[in-house]
């Protein structure tokens, strides 16, 4: 079935950022999957073995993050929960 040989090919594109791919605290590569590839190679301080669409995933993931953040933190700052533009 050919797992065998898509195992090695991750193992061999694998760079020093996917070290963390397994805790699932990697940050993935923009450029591995791209045709051209990364030109840092197993050297990349970002994570090759991320899946198609894990770069998209975890942006969404920090947008939502931060509009949390954002929020609560302007309902903290006014105690109605209302928020003044100057």
């Amino acid at each position: 079935d050919g797992s065998a040989d898509d195992s090695a090919g991750v193992a061999e594109s694998a760079s020093v950022g996917s070290r963390l791919h397994a805790a699932g605290t990697c940050k993935p590569c923009a450029w591995n999957r791209k045709s051209a590839g990364c030109y840092k190679g197993a050297s990349c301080t970002f994570c090759h073995t991320c899946e198609d669409g894990a770069l998209h995933q975890k942006k969404k993931e920090r947008r939502t993050k931060v509009k949390a953040f954002k929020k609560q933190t302007s309902a903290a700052a006014s105690p109605d929960g209302l928020t003044w533009s100057a």
